[in-house]
């Protein structure tokens, strides 16, 4: 697994190759180092150049941190190896250091490397670091000096002028005193009732309507204020106080479910709570059985979230608990999908109902390919294994469109809602009730410059169930929106209904020729325009020749590679429109000053057309024709196909006595040559 940002190495095989080389490291002359490095003030990167700024900061930071730990290793005998832990921190190892002073050359030419300007396309970043070294002389486990390194490196904010500093044995007391201090604080957390909960709105992508919450732990910490979780479920778990405040954070949600199936019965919500691992090992579900007969909950109505990290670390055990689980009622969800080390191998033995994407995939759609194709992977997944698929992380309607595009079922995220109060989800309960969605088109306020980004659609028709999900995979990871069809007839009525932009069509389908479904195609009003790309298990010159005069553009032998195979589709669909450009301008140009003629003879400029003779859809795209706006601005801002919006222009060509667009060029060149006589 690589860090999908960056590219870097995860924490956890960083992990295993640090516990690798410490294992090795007695039998050495030399030193192992590991440094923990962090950018300072980055959340003002974000807030100067927004989050696609700071991504790019990032990536430079990687990219820097390569180029200059290469150069050293070239130079000297080190090995290097980088993860990025998350957000802008960073861990390097270096083996084979000679001493503190090579540590510390090290250290320097990394700093210098980060502080050297940094071009976005807004403008210049300018981005320090701070780094904290740790030496192995003595250790067993990498974890102490990964604390270590992290120790040193929070030192090194407090001293002024220094970019780097050393672990001593004087700073651990410090840092175990904190931890300590904090636990406690913990503790007393749970007696003083300063935890709450806070809940995130989960919406299916079908209906834009509220179906779900994930509950979210916050800690009211008094004289400090809100303290996030990811400042105290570490020593949580380590500590093992995390079984308590787990304990309390099941209870409070199973409460304020029952509150709201009672208030709001025309309402269900399931309810989202994360199960951390230490309260898998500590008696998990007599706990769950006893709060189940205390709230009066039923089980059905809440979803169960662990991480992939928590089945992997007992894969054997932790099946047996999700079964006993699942016998109660409980739905089940793996969270952070794509992030761990899940095997197929186990994944389809668990009573799974439920996968999470990973924010971090989630936030590289559009600008990483690598992500789509990740997310495009999970939600074909998850389609196949009979699973339901959550896009955590949505923070930008691009980001919505797009996985709504690939097939997900449901989204959650900063777009949608921030985490909010019981009350406040009480009042997206009552509009629920009503029929109201809890996403509009902006419903985050005025966005006036954005654009929907509309994807273009590929109907996929073959038998074989195992063609149709690698195709769907690759297409949907491409940027494509996609459907199949099992047989020609089937294929063949959809592609009428749906006018998709391109049909991969399979020559030999059970029902009939593939051969024969694209001969209909192109005789179809609606489906004439189509691309259309065969496929086929042999390569055959009369077959290819037969798919070519039959109307098809594009011919694809069995087996292909997914990388193949979409940029055949993307080739052979650009390659159509561009057939078709020259004569699509000049119908929009001759439509809409047909339709001008009309209003001026009319003497209205808002036209009152009757619906008997156009729907109310044709007459908005009149409408919008008449504004002088473009086939291509009408699909994006009506949410359909361009090849849609012309099947509504060829209606609207009937209305006005035109049969095609041949004839309507005719008609008005011919008008054009009399009014210049």
């Amino acid at each position: 697994m690589r860090d999908p940002l960056t590219g870097l190495s995860t924490y956890e095989n960083f992990f295993e190759h640090a516990q690798t080389a410490l294992s090795q490291v007695r039998a050495l002359a030399s030193l192992i180092a590991i440094f923990s490095i962090d950018v300072d003030h980055f959340h003002y990167v974000n807030e100067d150049y927004g989050h696609d700024g700071g991504d790019a900061v990032l990536l430079s930071v990687a990219d820097r941190l390569r180029t200059s730990l290469r150069q050293h290793d070239n130079d000297t005998s080190t090995v290097s190896t980088i993860c990025r832990v998350g957000g802008d921190e960073f861990l390097v190892l270096c083996e084979g250091v000679l001493d503190p002073a090579a540590a510390a050359a090290i250290a320097t030419v990394v700093l210098d490397a980060i502080a050297m300007p940094i071009t976005l396309r807004s403008g210049q970043a300018m981005v320090t670091a701070r780094i904290g070294v740790a030496m192995a002389e003595r250790y067993s486990e990498a974890q102490q000096m990964i604390v270590e390194a992290e120790t040193a490196q929070d030192h090194a904010r407090t001293v002024a002028g220094g970019g780097q500093h050393f672990f001593t044995v004087e700073l651990r007391e410090p840092r175990e005193q904190v931890q300590s201090d904090l636990v406690e604080a913990m503790r007393h957390a749970l007696v003083a009732d300063e935890f709450r909960l806070v809940y995130q709105p989960t919406i299916s992508l079908t209906t834009n309507r509220i179906v779900g919450v994930e509950a979210l732990l916050r800690w009211e910490r008094p004289g400090i204020g809100t303290v996030m979780p990811a400042e105290f479920i570490p020593a949580a778990e380590s500590s093992g106080v995390i079984v308590p405040i787990g304990e309390w954070v099941l209870r409070e949600a199973f409460r304020q479910a029952a509150i709201w199936h009672q208030r709001y019965p025309k309402s269900p919500v399931h309810v989202s709570i994360n199960v951390s691992a230490r309260q898998f090992q500590t008696g998990l579900v007599p706990t769950i059985r006893e709060l189940l007969i205390e709230t009066g909950i039923d089980a059905h109505t809440i979803c169960l979230e662990v991480t992939e990290t928590t089945i992997m670390s007992d894969i054997e055990g932790t099946i047996g608990i999700l079964d006993e689980l699942k016998a109660l009622g409980f739905k089940l969800s793996i969270d952070d999908f794509g992030t761990g080390y899940s095997s197929l191998e186990y994944l389809h033995r668990m009573p799974i109902d439920e996968l999470k994407i990973d924010r971090s995939f989630v936030a590289g759609l559009g600008g990483s390919t690598v992500s789509g194709a990740i997310v495009a992977s999970i939600i074909s997944l998850a389609q196949t294994m009979n699973q339901e698929v959550v896009a955590e992380g949505v923070e930008t309607r691009d980001q919505l469109e797009r996985i709504r595009t690939m097939g997900c079922d449901f989204a959650q995220g900063y777009l949608i809602s921030h985490p909010v109060s019981s009350v406040e989800i009480g009042n997206y309960l009552v509009a629920h009730a009503t029929g109201q969605t809890l996403i509009g088109f902006n419903p985050s306020g005025s966005d006036e410059k954005f654009k929907p980004w509309i994807a273009e659609s590929v109907l996929i028709v073959d038998d074989a169930t195992d063609v149709r999900m690698l195709a769907r995979m690759c297409l949907a990871s491409a940027g494509f929106t996609v459907t199949e069809a099992a047989a020609g007839a089937t294929g063949l009525a959809m592609a009428r209904q749906l006018t998709p932009d391109c049909i991969l069509l399979d020559v030999g389908l059970p029902d009939m020729s593939g051969m024969d479904v694209c001969r209909e195609l192109r005789e179809g009003l609606t489906t004439k325009e189509c691309t259309i790309v065969m496929l086929t298990g042999h390569a055959d010159r009369v077959d290819k020749a037969d798919a070519f005069l039959a109307g098809a553009d594009d011919y694809i032998v069995k087996p292909f590679t997914p990388r193949d195979l979409a940029a055949r589709v993307r080739s052979a669909v650009d390659r159509r429109r561009a057939m078709f450009e020259t004569v699509g301008r000049h119908v929009d140009t001759a439509l809409l000053e047909m339709l001008r003629t009309v209003r001026d003879q009319d003497g209205d400029e808002d036209l009152d057309f009757d619906d008997d003779n156009l729907s109310s859809r044709q007459i908005e795209i009149l409408r919008r024709m008449l504004g002088g706006q473009r086939v291509k601005d009408v699909a994006q801002e009506l949410f359909l196909s361009q090849s849609t919006i012309r099947n509504h222009l060829s209606a609207i060509y009937q209305r006005f006595g035109v049969r095609s667009q041949t004839e309507l060029l005719k008609m008005l060149r011919k008008r054009a040559a009399e009014q210049a006589q």
